[in-house]
């Protein structure tokens, strides 16, 4: 089982370098239960882990960096890891559905500068959250999985959605008034 650095193969697509030991490999697989996006994201978090593979994985709790027993709630800590800006633009991309163009996430994401944003989404594509076509400003952008969408999604509080999709509405009237 591979992952760590992030590097890229001919087609553009994120691939990892680094190994897990097979005794930590065996027991992502057990706790993951055949589940391919939770045997990924435990595995990223043993690389992650700065204090090893041993912590991460333990059955009990003890430590803030222990991975959450569940797929939703590692998404969760995983979005929490994250620098505020790009959790933030996450979660602007998230209220937006699971594909979005770069405009329109920038329109709705006014507060920040673009550079802010490209930052944002670049660590977001790195980090392999989401999955870039294009450059922008006429890049779009997909989250990897429904799942990584819904917990981004849900981590905002009601008023913030609310907001969020006032302003998403906004950007989308002006440019087709119809």
């Amino acid at each position: 089982m591979k992952t760590g650095s992030v590097k890229h193969d001919e087609h553009g697509q994120t691939t990892r370098s680094e190994r897990v030991e097979r005794q930590h490999a065996r027991r992502i697989v057990a706790r993951a239960d055949g589940v391919p996006l939770f045997v990924e994201e435990l595995t990223q978090a043993v690389v992650e882990a700065s204090s090893g593979a041993e912590l991460v994985l333990s059955a009990t709790p003890n430590s803030a960096r222990v991975v959450p027993p569940t797929l939703h709630a590692s998404l969760m800590a995983r979005l929490d890891r994250l620098v505020s800006t790009a959790k933030e633009v996450a979660q602007i991309g998230a209220a937006i559905g699971r594909e979005f163009s770069y405009e329109l996430l920038s329109a709705a994401a006014a507060p920040l500068s673009q550079t802010e944003v490209r930052n944002a989404l670049d660590l977001l594509v790195e980090s392999g959250l989401l999955f870039q076509r294009g450059t922008p400003p006429e890049a779009s952008y997909a989250f990897r999985h429904a799942l990584v969408q819904d917990a981004a999604y849900g981590m905002l509080l009601r008023k913030q959605r609310r907001q969020l999709h006032r302003d998403i509405a906004q950007p989308s009237s002006k440019a087709n008034p119809n």
